[in-house]
């Protein structure tokens, strides 16, 4: 028998038009997009899709089955999302701000209601990096996740590395759409850290502050830097890192880090974002689009499905534990900004030498 799942969006971005061009049958299930709100309703539209400027017509509609939260931003999201979960409706979203800031109440109200919520897209974009965590990887405890979570900062990262500045990098990002028009939460590396928060919750069952995090963004570095670092068979990538030790203490840590070019984390270019898990089971890699419309709604939509199939008595984790990372203890890869002074004093550090964390992944 035809089943009939009904969907309401709230934003039509570059993430929600690329949810409305994916939208089709899957199985003996059709999934209908029912309603769109977005800022201006007036604006004109794809033919077919039905549109308002009032969150409401969504939230409290019985016919709506899904709301797919993809407008971004810590509020008025965490209330859409708490209302429509009261409203018995399934949520999914990509909105990583939301969940690292408000995941421990909002996974709450998914419990305390019966109504899933989904983020899946939240993380790595179109990498099922949330359904490893937590199913894959559950029967072999997790000793490390570490990675590349953000696409436009590797982007950036891989155009330095071929000598174009951070500024020229940022606005050939922006042209291609894997930068947005106010990148600051992605150069600083807040964007990795809030990605962060959420592998640590899926890897070891702990949340923790985001503006609690040890966490370092990118810098407009020497050309000659990322040369030399080049000539010695290494390359600087934004690194996200969490570990559990001997003691069960969790250290965790964003930072411009050295990595071997052998590395698979070199390996990433341009707005992919890769993964490492280390379980009692062994070395895991995952990778694929960090960024970009099509990528992210894969993974929405995958949540979509699960949505009507997941039953929720099997979806409560253990009782939250709170922490604070320490910052991880990593080997310090000291280099010369201008060994042989030719760069103006003017525009050299005060020390002459810039530290790096190196990591050196497993085999």
């Amino acid at each position: 028998m035809l089943r009939v799942v009904r969907i309401g969006l709230i934003g039509l971005g570059t993430v929600g038009q690329a949810v409305v061009q994916l939208a089709r049958s899957f199985a003996a299930t059709t999934f209908q997009i029912e309603r769109v709100v977005v800022r201006d309703h007036q604006k004109v539209r794809p033919d077919g899709l039905s549109v308002t400027s009032d969150p409401r017509d969504v939230l409290e509609d019985p016919a709506i089955d899904i709301v797919v939260e993809a407008a971004g931003g810590r509020e008025p999201a965490r209330q859409w999302i708490l209302e429509a979960l009261a409203n018995g409706k399934s949520v999914v979203t990509a909105n990583k701000e939301v969940m690292a800031y408000h995941g421990p109440e909002l996974l709450a109200a998914s419990r305390t209601h019966r109504s899933y919520l989904g983020y899946e897209a939240a993380i790595g974009g179109g990498i099922p990096i949330v359904d490893s965590l937590r199913y894959h990887f559950t029967s072999a405890s997790v000793h490390q996740v570490y990675g590349v979570l953000n696409g436009t900062t590797n982007y950036l990262l891989c155009a330095m590395a071929r000598g174009r500045s951070l500024q020229h990098a940022l606005v050939e990002a922006q042209r291609l759409g894997f930068a947005e028009a106010d990148p600051t939460a992605d150069i600083q590396g807040l964007d990795t850290g809030r990605k962060l928060v959420l592998l640590i919750h899926l890897a070891f069952g702990i949340w923790t502050d985001p503006d609690r995090l040890t966490v370092q963004g990118l810098e407009e570095w020497p050309s000659s830097l990322l040369s030399r670092l080049d000539s010695e068979g290494l390359g600087l990538r934004l690194l996200a890192v969490a570990r559990r030790g001997n003691d069960d203490r969790i250290t965790a840590q964003v930072r411009p880090t050295v990595v071997p070019k052998a590395s698979p984390l070199m390996g990433l270019q341009g707005a992919q974002n890769g993964v490492g898990i280390i379980t009692a089971a062994g070395h895991f890699w995952m990778q694929g689009p960090g960024a970009g419309g099509l990528p992210t709604a894969t993974s929405i939509w995958a949540d979509i499905r699960r949505a009507r199939d997941i039953d929720m008595t099997e979806a409560a984790p253990p009782d939250e534990l709170r922490a604070e990372p320490d910052p991880v203890l990593m080997p310090v890869w000291s280099i010369a900004v201008d060994p042989d002074r030719k760069i103006n004093d003017a525009n050299r550090s005060d020390e002459g030498v810039i530290a790096f964390p190196r990591f050196d992944p497993p085999a």
